[in-house]
């Protein structure tokens, strides 16, 4: 089992050739994971973070369906308005995949925890399991990323934070 001393930094790329995104996750003590998730487990995966999005929204829970979606969805752009999408990845990392090449990944848990943060746990096909907490502005950024390799892919997924017809497009590319 691999668990991050402490996610630094996340990216996420479309390939091309592969029809797959490539997520990479570098941690604080400069190592680096490389997996690939194919379409359909971007597609799963989304239901597991927009329910931890919304378990930690801090939005009351007696309002309705619709309006606590536009507020989701409000949260979601302005924290995303804040986070830095421009910075390289971190380059003096030691990749861990890299006698393997990216790990596909396979099967995921994504679990809300009591303190505002998410813990999230990647199992590939090759047996490797990655876990990594993030807090809620992480679990923001990691989402627009996943929505924007989608999008650059032309995969055609529902992916949105909260109500989509609040949520202004982005210019920001993951290619």
């Amino acid at each position: 089992m691999s668990t991050t001393s402490g996610l630094h930094q996340i990216g996420i790329r479309y390939d091309p050739v592969e029809d797959r995104a490539i997520l990479r996750l570098g941690s604080r003590d400069k190592s680096e994971w490389r997996l690939t998730m194919t379409r359909r487990f971007v597609r799963l995966l989304w239901n597991g973070l927009t329910g931890a999005l919304d378990h930690h929204s801090e939005i009351r829970t007696d309002l309705a369906h619709k309006t606590r979606e536009a507020m989701l969805a409000m949260q979601h752009q302005a924290v995303v308005q804040t986070e830095d999408f421009n910075q390289p990845f971190a380059e003096d990392t030691t990749d861990l995949t890299s006698n393997t090449g990216p790990q596909l990944v396979v099967g995921a848990n994504v679990r809300p925890l009591p303190d505002s943060r998410t813990e999230v746990r990647f199992r590939t096909a090759g047996g490797m399991d990655i876990a990594f907490t993030v807090d809620r502005g992480r679990l923001h950024a990691f989402c627009h990323l996943l929505v924007q390799c989608a999008v650059s892919a032309e995969w055609n997924l529902p992916l949105a934070v909260g109500d989509a017809a609040t949520t202004a497009p982005s210019d920001t590319n993951i290619h």
